[in-house]
């Protein structure tokens, strides 16, 4: 019973430490800084006044080559800041500077 005791004596301040650590890092997570692909504020980006002028974009990959490589299958995808209006129509796409490379075997 004393061991028991102890042992929950040695692990309480590493709960504390824990639960604090788990509670700051929750609290710095802000909803409105998430970014779902791509890094937002890259150089190719335009103005804070012009995201707010025209904020239907979306980031976008497009396939841009597939290639045969040493008997892998290397595709590159190229990012997009694809703008569209009101209808969802594409009004224009921006290619930016983040490039995603997708390499799988080659089936004989």
């Amino acid at each position: 019973m004393k061991k028991t005791i102890q042992n929950i004596l040695y692990l309480l301040p590493l709960i504390i430490i824990w639960i604090f650590v788990a509670r700051i890092d929750y609290e710095d997570v802000s909803r409105d800084n998430v970014v779902v692909m791509g890094d937002i504020e890259s150089t190719e980006t335009s103005s804070k006044d012009e995201q707010a002028e025209n904020p239907n974009y979306t980031l976008e990959y497009k396939l841009e080559k597939k290639e045969l490589n040493n008997g892998y299958w290397v595709e590159t995808y190229q990012e997009y800041k694809v703008y569209k209006d009101k209808n969802g129509k594409v009004i224009e796409a921006i290619p930016t500077s983040n490039f995603n490379y997708l390499r799988y075997p080659a089936k004989e």
